[in-house]
């Protein structure tokens, strides 16, 4: 074969290593979000779920900034006495929502968590008028 085939070859050949290797390299790299107020929740293998601003996602890590989390503790339980009976109420499971890094934490002041995929079971988009949403606004306010 001549030189000029050989040459052809090795620039087609390098041309699709560009084209199928490209994707594999983007999705390593870090896709970032458009910085919005928009809300996440990322759920956890552990039942932990964190709320907060998706910054960026890869295959690797998912990163929150403004991260919220649940904090449940339960109110005592009641009993309501009747003539005959008394009804024993089931524990209700409260919540608050705490800023990660609050004041009187151990955590650090920096509201930015990287979490690590393998750990994430699911994320999901918030709607602004989700009751959590409200309440994380509430507590920014």
């Amino acid at each position: 074969m001549s030189k000029k085939i050989y040459i052809v070859i090795l620039i087609l050949v390098g041309l699709a290593l560009i084209v199928f290797a490209a994707p594999a390299f983007l999705a390593k790299t870090s896709s970032v979000f458009p910085a919005s107020g928009d809300w996440y929740a990322v759920h956890l293998t552990n039942g932990h779920v964190y709320f907060g601003h998706l910054k960026s996602l890869n295959s690797d890590t998912i990163t929150l900034t403004d991260v919220r989390y649940l904090e449940p503790y339960d109110i005592q339980n009641q009993n309501s006495q009747s003539q005959s009976f008394q009804v024993q109420q089931t524990p209700q499971q409260v919540y608050n929502i705490v800023t990660r890094g609050a004041p009187g934490s151990t955590l650090p002041t920096d509201q930015t968590l990287f979490i690590n995929r393998a750990v994430v079971l699911f994320w999901e988009k918030l709607s602004p008028d989700a009751e959590v949403v409200k309440g994380i606004e509430r507590g920014i306010q």
